[in-house]
């Protein structure tokens, strides 16, 4: 019996790192496109509570049968899953697409270490290496700590432990939709890793930039005879950390997804994949974290054609394996460009649920909207399971959104709560128009520019602007504006 697989190897939560927005059910408004009620693994990235929201779909967990895996990575039960992990889910989807049952949810972080080293800037975009891997960090992925000291991601030093939720290309690649530092320094605890072994030999082995001594390592149920080869998927655990030759000491080696990245399912099974291309090896085919997608003579391309399929891009593809295990695609859409930030005070919840007001104009927040509390100032403590129920008129919010095509509505990608940053509000996005020598418009926000010298802007550019927003004048009055270089 076929199953309808519904698999996310990359989110909305890192889309930052292209300039994209996920497509489909990733948050442009048609959220769950898989309308068919039915058994259903959806694999993607938890993006808020009140049940489960993962890839637009919100399943309910109070099912009697429901379980939660209670593997390595310590999570026992609901109040263990966070914002930003990568989770599975297995159940049952219903025919509108956004509301399921989960009857089971497995989490696994793709890697658990040591920090080599720290490039993300204060912004939170830039690059991390832990234990070899170069680790792709957007403002869109979500931080936590647990070591007081380290508040931000640009602080995390060399050293530190941080876990890792993401996904990985397999060859020293994790673009990451969640970082949490997890220890100062290493003390003697499991770190873990995973990754493609090459340069195989006598009691070495590479898992991208990082080197492997597994002369001393145990080998896990799934390596009976301890046979490696180059070219396996394999976890590698450790908990001596690093020789002298800076080479990871493996207490224990094991098959990971039976030892390479495919797509699991059998021929014929209908696939969703929303991911970045990490590979295009001819003008019909490229990879996505490793699952191979085919484009056909009937493949139907939205948003651009063939040729605009390149490695960074962040598109969906639909359609069915073949007897490979390669997606052969039915239809693909291009990511969206996302483009707009804003920082500012609420002005509303509105009713029914699903929107919000800031700066004057309708914010749209959806399943797969990332629904995140940082509010920790005045002894008030962050909402674990934090929704849009939790939001006052009055609470500071950053949001990164996007216009949706055709409706023209703004939707959240991320919104976020936080302590009051500065004096001024923030509005990013694209000049929409500009009415006078004295206002422009940026994603529906009429801008008072009359109080600054105005840089030649023109209609299409990327502006930052702060300043304040005025009810009263039902303007953003500007007190600075300058043009984005990117």
């Amino acid at each position: 019996m076929n199953e309808k697989l519904k698999i996310t190897t990359v989110s909305l939560a890192i889309a930052g790192v292209i300039g994209l927005t996920a497509c489909g059910g990733g948050g442009s408004g048609s959220e769950g496109s898989t309308a068919t009620s039915g058994s259903i693994i959806t694999s993607g990235v938890v993006t808020g509570f009140g049940s489960v929201y993962v890839d637009g779909v919100e399943f309910e967990t109070d099912d009697s049968s429901f379980s939660l895996d209670d593997g390595d990575d310590g999570i026992e039960d609901e109040d263990g899953l966070a914002v930003g992990m990568v989770v599975t889910v297995t159940g049952t989807v219903h025919a509108d697409g956004k509301t399921g049952t989960a009857k089971h949810i497995e989490f696994d972080d793709e890697l658990e270490g040591i920090v080599n080293a720290n490039n993300v800037a204060a912004d939170g975009t830039g690059t991390m290496t832990v234990m070899g891997q170069t680790v792709i960090v957007e403002s869109t992925s979500v931080f936590e700590s647990d070591v007081a000291a380290i508040d931000s991601v640009d602080k995390v030093a060399t050293g530190n432990v941080v876990e890792v939720s993401g996904f990985s290309t397999g060859d020293g690649t994790v673009f990451a939709t969640r970082i949490e530092v997890k220890l100062a320094t290493h003390g003697g605890e499991e770190i873990e890793v995973k990754g493609i072994i090459s340069n195989l030999a006598a009691g070495t082995f590479d898992l991208g930039g990082l080197t492997v001594d597994f002369s001393s390592a145990l080998f896990d149920d799934s390596l009976p005879d301890g046979t490696l080869s180059d070219g396996q998927y394999v976890e590698v655990k450790s908990t001596a950390g690093f020789n002298l030759d800076d080479e990871l000491i493996a207490s224990e080696i094991e098959l990971e997804d039976d030892g390479d990245m495919d797509l699991d399912g059998d021929e014929g099974d209908d696939v969703e994949l929303n991911g970045i291309v990490t590979v295009v090896n001819s003008d019909t085919a490229f990879e996505i974290g490793g699952h191979t997608i085919i484009i056909t003579d009937s493949t139907s391309i939205e948003h651009g054609n063939a040729g605009d399929i390149m490695v960074g891009v962040y598109l969906e593809a639909e359609g069915e394996l073949n007897a490979e295990g390669e997606l052969l695609a039915d239809e693909i859409e291009l990511g969206i460009d996302d483009d707009t930030g804003m920082q500012g005070t609420l002005e509303a919840v509105n009713d029914p649920p699903g929107s919000v007001t800031l700066f004057g104009v309708t914010i749209h927040v959806t399943a797969s909207t990332l629904l995140i509390d940082k509010q920790d100032e005045e002894g008030l403590l962050p909402e674990h399971f934090f929704g849009l129920d939790d939001l006052n008129s009055g609470d500071y919010i950053e949001v990164d959104a996007h216009l949706e095509p055709g409706s023209g509505k703004l939707i959240a990608v991320k919104l976020e709560r936080d302590d009051v940053n500065g004096d001024e509000d923030e509005l990013e996005g694209t000049v929409e128009s500009i009415a006078d020598v004295n206002s422009l418009v940026i994603a529906g926000v009429t801008v008072d520019v009359s109080g600054i010298v105005l840089p030649a802007v023109s209609a299409g550019d990327e502006v930052e602007v702060a300043g304040n927003y005025s009810s009263g004048a039902s303007a953003f009055i500007a007190t600075a504006l300058e043009q984005d270089e990117e």
